[in-house]
């Protein structure tokens, strides 16, 4: 039987995920990228102090893929000045987790 909810509630989550990513605006998505990103490094950190190195390499991975395929992908280069800010640090970041 919980194992039913808990599919529930995962299904439920995921559902709102995808609505709530359809009708945000580009900076309401790039605020949820910045969150989710935060949210994989804080499990990565977690993970370390309890030694449970496959779990920190999968937050590790995720929070890796959330800044290069998600926020650094996102980046229109031709825009300017900020743009080319935001991938100077977007590859700062990618360096520093590996």
């Amino acid at each position: 039987m919980a194992h039913t909810a808990r599919f529930a509630a995962n299904a439920y989550a995921s559902v709102d995920l995808v609505t709530a990513v359809a009708s945000a605006s580009p900076h309401r998505l790039t605020l949820m990228l910045y969150d989710a990103a935060v949210k994989q490094l804080d499990l990565v950190r977690a993970h370390m102090e309890a030694g449970r190195i496959a779990e920190k390499g999968e937050a590790m991975g995720k929070a890796m893929r959330i800044v290069n395929e998600g926020l650094k992908a996102s980046l229109d280069l031709s825009q300017g000045e900020l743009a080319q800010n935001l991938n100077g640090l977007y590859e700062y970041i990618s360096t520093c987790l590996l």
